[in-house]
């Protein structure tokens, strides 16, 4: 049961090759930091065991037993821990019943495996089956391992009526998708005289696994599987050209317009929902509805694969692009125009340059960090300072006060705007520690209002019932530390700046190379991650560099030997 664990990512070394990248891809020759990665070996961390994700184990389980509509539910709790809990394993085990109750495996069976035992039959459905399951051919342990199960079914007593052929099989189905070998994406790598000492080289079935799951969520192909039989996967250029056809890939699309799920924050918070479940007022927005939430989160999905695709990959114009797919119920959102005949499937068209621009002028991201009735500047000033210039912020002080601030108004003739009220808030000396930084870029999208609605004014009604409106200022002298321009004004402004932000474009290089390998970025990748980074803004700004450079890096195809 002891596993390897899985590699981390880097550019690949062919035999006789250096182990390292050239110092060239390292930025400037004189930084110390560049030169000790252009002099440092190979470095890849140690890797934590980890465990497919509740969605790669759904899509693995459909692609196992051809099986598109096989619904199965596996909770992702603790996904990427090794440490599997008693409630998991029973979950596992009825998931695997039901999967095994489809039939699907016995596509390729040499045999009616509703006829009587034939061990031949079954030995050749043992090697063929496990190794789809296991994604590379079954070891000779494995292999006796599994005839035995096959055996032992067959010849168990006491049971009315006796096991059959179907049965035995049946049974090693289930074991194979239950064994750790199916369920763990482990790289044990094997040893290789042109690597430093303490590294070891990835399967070529490893790296197979390796890039499907990275770029697909998904088991390995059979052209991927074919390609590292072949012994095929040895070189960047292999790599690469396996890692383009799987972004290419339906799957692989998919894969990426998860990114903006992420990138966004629409999987919500300790402190804040999901976008799913993140409440709204209804009598303030009565058009909200679960299919215009689902529309919101499709359409910045849409934008970012738009983005990645069509337009060469542009970080500015993630940034800067009104591009925009609508269908009826989000142009009246963005209030935009679909022509004489709006209803029907989204169409691509363009936005008011004056009012929106890139993806953070969307109203996924503006709805998701926002209050049940009005736009929260402090929401969407962490996010941007955290989670796109990558910021270091500290946790808020003991006694913060982290409810959420009064609704703006106040009384008749003295109404306070959303910013005045959140100043207010954050005024005292304790507070401007930290809020001093964020504010101001969350002041930036004061236009935008709880649902991502354009708004020249904080609107509603006071607490004497007398009406309100207080004319929304969206001016921000933004703090140096964020590298941006001192003074913006408006959404559209702000993603100008941080279209040609280093930190930003340094930030989502990060970003993007966490993705790529489903894990944290730890210190062992600063110099995978320098070089991707001098890559990117050499090249652009082309975010599929990003993706297909961390896909063929040295923690995607080496593996640092367990202590």
């Amino acid at each position: 049961m002891a596993l390897g664990v899985l590699g981390c990512s880097g550019s690949i070394i062919s035999p006789g090759a250096a182990a390292h990248p050239p110092a060239s891809k390292f930025g400037n020759p004189s930084d110390p930091a560049a030169q000790a990665c252009a002099a440092a070996p190979l470095n890849v961390p140690f890797a934590a065991l980890q465990r497919m994700t509740a969605l790669q184990y759904l899509h693995t389980q459909q692609s196992l037993f051809a099986a598109p509509a096989l619904a199965l539910t596996l909770d992702a709790a603790d996904s990427l821990s090794p440490i599997i809990t008693e409630l998991e394993v029973e979950k596992i085990n009825g998931a695997a019943a039901v999967a095994v109750a489809t039939g699907g495996q016995y596509t390729t069976a040499p045999c009616d495996v509703n006829g009587t035992f034939n061990d031949g039959c079954a030995q050749t459905f043992i090697q063929t089956f496990g190794a789809r399951a296991f994604r590379r051919p079954l070891d000779p342990e494995e292999l006796a391992w599994l005839t035995g199960v096959y055996q032992s079914t067959k010849t168990l007593a006491g049971i009315t009526p006796p096991a059959t052929f179907k049965d035995a099989l049946d049974a090693v189905s289930q074991v194979l998708i239950q064994a750790p070998q199916h369920l763990y994406l482990s790289a044990r790598g094997v040893a290789d005289a042109l690597l430093p000492s303490g590294i070891l080289r990835m399967t070529d079935y490893e790296r197979a696994t390796r890039l499907a799951y990275l770029l697909t969520n998904n088991t390995p192909d059979a052209t991927l599987l074919a390609t590292a039989a072949a012994g095929k996967l040895g070189t960047a250029d292999e790599m690469r050209a396996q890692a383009q056809r799987l972004v290419d890939s339906p799957a692989g699309h998919v894969t990426i317009r998860g990114f903006a799920f992420n990138y966004l924050g629409l999987g919500g918070s300790p402190v804040r929902p999901e976008f799913d479940t993140t409440p709204k007022d209804l009598v303030r927005f009565p058009f909200d509805s679960p299919a215009l939430r689902a529309d919101i989160v499709g359409e910045s999905e849409a934008f970012l694969e738009h983005v990645f695709y069509d337009l060469n990959g542009s970080f500015e114009q993630l940034m800067t692009s009104t591009d925009a797919a609508l269908d009826a119920p989000l142009a009246s959102l963005y209030g935009a125009s679909l022509g004489p005949t709006p209803a029907g499937p989204p169409v691509w068209t363009k936005l008011d340059p004056t009012q929106r621009a890139g993806i953070f002028t969307r109203a996924a991201f503006l709805a998701e960090m926002a209050n049940q009735n009005f736009e929260s500047p402090i929401q969407r000033g962490v996010h941007l300072f955290k989670h796109v210039l990558c910021m270091p912020l500290g946790p808020p002080p003991p006694n913060a006060n982290n409810n959420q601030p009064p609704v703006p108004g106040g009384s008749a003739g003295q109404a306070l705007s959303v910013r005045q009220q959140t100043d207010l808030r954050t005024s005292p000396a304790a507070c401007q520690a930290c809020h001093a930084q964020l504010n101001p870029l969350g002041f930036t999208l004061n236009h935008y209002d709880a649902m991502g609605r354009w708004q020249t004014a904080d609107t509603g009604v006071n607490a004497d019932g007398s009406p309100f409106s207080v004319t929304v200022d969206s001016n921000a002298t933004l703090p140096s530390a964020t590298g941006l321009p001192g003074t913006l004004s408006g959404g559209v402004a702000l993603s100008a700046a941080l279209a040609h932000s280093a930190e930003a474009q340094k930030c989502v290089t990060g970003l993007w190379f966490s993705q790529a390998l489903g894990r944290s970025i730890a210190p062992e990748d600063d110099c995978t991650v320098r070089a991707l980074q001098t890559t990117f803004q050499s090249n652009g700004g082309d975010m599929r560099s990003i993706v297909l450079d961390a896909a063929s890096s040295p923690p995607a195809l080496y593996v640092r030997a367990s202590p």
